[in-house]
């Protein structure tokens, strides 16, 4: 459970983070400084519905505050007059501003609060299976199918559609037999309103990552004009996904399957942590060496780093391999891969 003191302190932590993007930390600041002030009415029914969720940190409700605010701003809230992402102007004022919102805030807001999950599109991260997939089934042309965790309404499920690569460094899309978008509560950017709210995930400050989110989103509707089954949206639980691969994806001898995922195991409660991750290995069994699991992780070196694991079946279980490690910082993103141990791995 997320509580009141975790929020305040991740609120004068993002404050204090980001002075590259002052709107972010005069928006998260604001709400920090109401916390620590007073017991408003909106934390109350987040606080009441929050019990039966799990946040991989303090950050993610803290940035779902937000998103719930910038969906109410961008559906017209006076609040979008500080944001450039509403197209208006800032005066240096959006901390008041904010002060004001939570206030007396929309009904929507604490709808959204409520039901609504944080997800922050990233088309970098959303792309990151492709090349494992590359090395492993477009050398065996082996036709596989995908699933995408958590997904952002799908987008990462049709990267390789999304933005093709070049021909030196092909990945074959035909080979995917099925595409299947999973999260606890699924969004279909077919709807204005989920398209909306992947928007909101965005921060005040990023308009290059609003436009690409934007950018997505269309051309994943163009997608599905043209055919409605490019891909599948779901809503399961994350720790349910074991059970949902065993029961939904058929084991062909001649198929393969991805799993790809971002911080699969972060992402549950402790309890279920160990279970579900033993629990998709075991899902992953009857797929012998024609599965990849290509999960995203926070580097336990130091809280910059995002890693990407892939885990391959083997004889006496299930490997993994370090593929490549980016670093991030205020300044600039660095990446690397040994490219040899790479296709070692997975030939």
């Amino acid at each position: 459970m997320i509580t009141k003191q975790a929020l305040i302190a991740a609120a004068k932590a993002a404050q204090a983070a980001n002075p590259a993007r002052p709107l972010l930390a005069a928006a998260l600041g604001a709400v920090g400084a109401q916390l620590e002030s007073s017991d408003p009415p909106w934390w109350q029914a987040a606080s009441a519905a929050w019990p039966q969720r799990h946040f991989d940190t303090a950050d993610e409700a803290l940035l779902l505050i937000w998103a719930a605010m910038h969906d109410q701003a961008l559906s017209g809230h006076a609040l979008g007059a500080e944001l450039p992402s509403c197209f208006g102007t800032p005066t240096g004022k959006l901390a008041d501003a904010v002060t004001r919102f939570l206030q007396a805030p929309p009904t929507e807001f604490i709808l959204s609060l409520t039901t609504r999950l944080y997800r922050r599109h990233a088309s970098y991260w959303a792309s990151r299976w492709v090349e494992p997939a590359r090395l492993f089934f477009s050398r065996r042309e082996l036709p596989f199918y995908l699933l995408e965790l958590r997904s952002c309404g799908g987008l990462g499920a049709c990267a390789d559609l999304i933005t093709p690569r070049k021909k030196k460094k092909s990945f074959d899309s035909e080979l995917v037999e099925a595409r299947v978008a999973l999260d606890d509560a699924i969004l279909d950017l077919r709807k204005d309103s989920d398209a909306k709210w992947l928007i909101a995930c965005c921060g005040p400050d990023d308009i290059a990552g609003i436009k690409d989110a934007a950018r997505w989103t269309r051309r994943l509707r163009g997608l599905l004009e043209a055919d409605a089954a490019v891909v599948q949206g779901a809503s399961c639980a994350l720790a349910l996904t074991p059970a949902f691969v065993a029961k939904n994806i058929p084991v062909a001898e001649d198929s393969g399957l991805l799993i790809f995922s971002s911080r699969f195991a972060a992402s549950l409660p402790a309890g279920p942590r160990e279970t579900a991750s033993l629990a998709m290995a075991q899902a992953l069994r009857p797929w012998g060496d024609r599965a990849l699991w290509v999960d995203i992780e926070r580097s336990k070196a130091d809280a910059w780093t995002e890693e990407l694991h892939v885990g391959r079946g083997r004889e006496k279980g299930f490997s993994w391999h370090c593929f490549s490690r980016t670093q991030t910082t205020a300044a600039a993103s660095q990446s690397a891969a040994d490219d040899a141990k790479n296709a070692a791995f997975l030939s």
